[in-house]
């Protein structure tokens, strides 16, 4: 599939920011498993969304996980 973008225009979306991510993406992000992951989704720890068929984690999801799970490192 060709390239749909101007010329220069992909160095300007390889720095924009993220707003979701695939579930691989996002586990990779983690650095956990998939399988990780969707026990993560299935029990709602992560919150996702639907888009179709796809499912996507929101980049917020994801930071917010990490800021309890800091949070909770500090309590205990």
């Amino acid at each position: 599939m060709p390239d749909v973008l101007a010329p220069g225009a992909r160095e300007v979306v390889d720095r924009v920011e993220r707003l979701a991510y695939s579930p691989a993406e996002a586990a990779a992000t983690l650095g956990i498993s998939r399988a990780r992951l969707y026990q993560l989704l299935d029990d709602g720890t992560i919150p996702s969304v639907k888009l179709g068929r796809r499912r996507l984690i929101r980049r917020v999801a994801l930071v917010g996980l990490l800021e309890r799970l800091e949070c909770h490192r500090k309590v205990a």
